[in-house]
């Protein structure tokens, strides 16, 4: 019988916890077990696990020391005993079908190879209402994920098998410097092994300014928003140095298990970050993945960065 996991961690969660909590003991396939990871709460997070603990059965281990985020969504990924493993924010809530549909997903797929699932969400609005959305189509394969927008990477929306959990070494300690957990599980994913991306919104992402990544802007700081922009302009290509250095990482540390494709694709996102006009444009041009307004917008950036050049 397929048995799946639910792996959250959790930070000072106590406001939005109990909701999530909520959908996900009523899903349409109810997971076999729940383990929430909490990194040194001071508020009443730990009071409603406990409360969930005896009611539900849900499972949560205490860190005795912070181990911020990275490390936190390790510790809850390994403590899980399931065949599936999916991820789970502490303050965001699941559509009735989502683990159902994911579980379905990932064994169609994943061919006895490491394998993760990302899905789509939207966003959360007061008065528990979400946007409206619309999808486009399903994708896979390595230029889906390394190239393509960093939604086919949320953390929340993702679920993998054990042969994927098995395959991934420590994840790195410092997402600010590195890369967060799930740009680093799908990354691995799509380099070493199967990386799908389901076209479907199945979860509702609730966004305020205790989240990680994705804080609410500052509406009313417009201008200061503006000229960050203008500075930055020479990092707002296809690959800013950020997404040149993760891949590098992931290179460094899985080479010896990477898809010979995904080795040749990498070392060209590499190159882009240290080469010149040419190099890059020539790039774009012979991407496959990339269409036409894609391209023409990518070219006429480079151009102008390469005549008005703007230091950070």
């Amino acid at each position: 019988m397929t048995n799946i996991s639910i792996a959250m961690a959790t930070y000072n969660g106590a406001k939005y916890l109990r909701a999530q909590l909520d959908s996900l003991y009523s899903q349409t396939k109810v997971p076999d077990e729940i383990v929430v990871c909490d990194d040194c709460s001071s508020d009443d997070t730990i009071k409603i696990l406990e409360e969930f603990h005896k009611n539900k059965g849900l499972k949560y281990l205490i860190n005795d020391t912070n181990l911020g985020v990275n490390k936190n969504f390790e510790k809850a990924i390994r403590a899980c005993s399931s065949d599936y493993i999916a991820i789970c924010d502490q303050d965001d809530v699941w559509f009735p079908q989502k683990i159902e549909i994911l579980l379905k997903k990932i064994i169609e797929v994943e061919n006895n190879q490491p394998c993760v699932i990302s899905s789509r969400s939207t966003e959360l609005k007061p008065g528990m209402s979400t946007n409206e959305y619309k999808c486009g189509s399903d994708s896979d394969g390595i230029y889906a994920t390394l190239l393509g927008p960093s939604y086919l990477v949320q953390g929340c929306t993702l679920i993998m098998n054990k042969k994927m959990i098995n395959l991934l070494k420590p994840f790195p300690y410092s997402y600010k410097e590195i890369m967060m957990y799930d740009g680093y599980i799908s990354f691995v994913a799509a380099t070493c092994g199967i990386k799908y991306n389901l076209a479907k919104v199945l979860m509702a992402y609730r966004r305020h300014e205790s989240n990680v990544i994705g804080k609410i802007s500052d509406k009313k700081n417009l201008w200061h928003r503006i000229v960050t922009k203008i500075k930055h302009l020479k990092f707002d290509r296809i690959f800013p140095s950020s997404r040149c250095n993760t891949l590098k990482y992931v290179y460094d540390e899985y080479c010896d298990v990477m898809h010979n494709e995904a080795k040749e694709l990498i070392k060209k996102i590499i190159a882009y970050g240290n080469k010149g006009l040419l190099y890059r444009l020539n790039f774009i041009l012979t991407v496959k993945y990339f269409d036409l307004s894609f391209k023409i917008k990518n070219i006429i950036t480079e151009l102008i960065m390469f005549l008005i050049p703007i230091k950070k």
